[in-house]
């Protein structure tokens, strides 16, 4: 490489550097140098994304060994990244690398909101099925409590009443969260959702550990069923990452043109490395087998397609919060 091909490198805006025969870096782009460290004068063999494709000479080879560049995907978490290599005339390489992590992120989050989609038609169709025979049950219970003459029998005639009202109060919780809207934002009152939401998720064993407080309420201009799958995603994680006899405090209020949800809990909080990758899909902190760690990537893909945005902050032994913010109804 002569010195002013350096000068190309200056004007790409792809992360791109060129490998002297030396194996020194002689010329990066700015993306080059700010998101890998891909600094001239610096040993390439020494970069993260060398060791992370099975070795700087395995590359090169790879590179030289044909006349179309060889390209390379990795992946560690949910950091994925497209690299190709070239060899150059004067015998060193360039090499050309995409950051994939977003594309991916809107793929996975795309396809994890079309199963819940398909979910929830399932699951409606599921409910009305079980409503139809229990309101059945329901009128013949109630023509043998006429009937009955002791009340020994009315009595268990009435217990059993009294379920049927409980799993038909349960199927229209289901189907509300089932029935799909138009998708288009509406002003929606924050605080029946959280509550109607609730109800809901402690239909799930995990809840049972966890007291819900909700203060306030806000106004938001959003999509009713995807701020529901968000709202039931944070629930969820509370209740999941609550100790026995954990609390959640659930604040709404209007703020600069915005409704804001906060979710504080009690739970035992998370690092800075944590953190950091919380909303990444498929990481979890509550180790295995505690689900694919999709519901948080989910939940953050749904709050920016309604304009919003979602974050959290926490410390070992201090809970976790997260903070929707939403854009507000006039």
């Amino acid at each position: 490489m002569i010195p002013s091909d350096a000068r190309i490198f200056e004007f790409l805006p792809a992360a791109a550097f060129a490998v002297g025969p030396d194996g020194l870096i002689q010329a990066a782009s700015r993306p080059a140098r700010d998101t890998l460290d891909a600094q001239p004068g610096r040993s390439a063999d020494t970069l993260d994304i060398s060791t992370r494709l099975g070795g700087y000479d395995a590359v090169v080879a790879a590179a030289r060994a044909s006349t179309a560049p060889a390209v390379f995907r990795t992946l560690r978490g949910f950091d994925c990244r497209e690299v190709r290599v070239a060899a150059s005339a004067g015998g060193g390489t360039v090499w050309i690398v995409e950051d994939l992590s977003s594309r991916e992120r809107e793929v996975a989050a795309a396809a994890a909101e079309e199963r819940l989609r398909t979910l929830g038609l399932l699951t409606g169709g599921l409910a009305h099925q079980i409503g139809n025979p229990l309101a059945s049950i329901s009128a013949l219970v109630q023509l043998l409590q006429m009937r009955e003459g002791s009340d020994d029998a009315r009595e268990k005639l009435a217990q059993v009443e009294k379920n049927v009202d409980r799993i038909s109060e349960i199927i229209g919780r289901v189907l509300e969260f089932a029935r799909p809207d138009a998708g288009d934002p509406k002003p929606h009152a924050l605080r029946p959702l959280v509550e109607s939401t609730w109800a809901l998720a402690r239909l799930h064993g995990v809840t049972a550990k966890l007291a819900v407080a909700i203060e306030g309420d806000a106004v938001a201009l959003a999509a009713r069923d995807r701020i529901q799958i968000v709202l039931l995603a944070l629930l969820l994680n509370a209740a999941e990452a609550a100790p026995a006899g954990g609390r959640l405090a659930v604040r709404l209020r209007s703020e600069g043109g915005a409704a804001v949800a906060e979710f504080a809990d009690d739970g035992p909080g998370l690092d800075a490395a944590s953190l950091a990758r919380l909303f990444l899909p498929f990481y979890t902190s509550k180790g295995e087998g505690a689900g694919r760690g999709l519901s948080l990537a989910i939940a953050r893909s749904l709050v920016e397609r309604q304009g919003g945005r979602i974050e959290a902050a926490s410390a070992p032994g201090k809970g976790t919060t997260f903070t929707v913010t939403l854009p507000s109804a006039p």
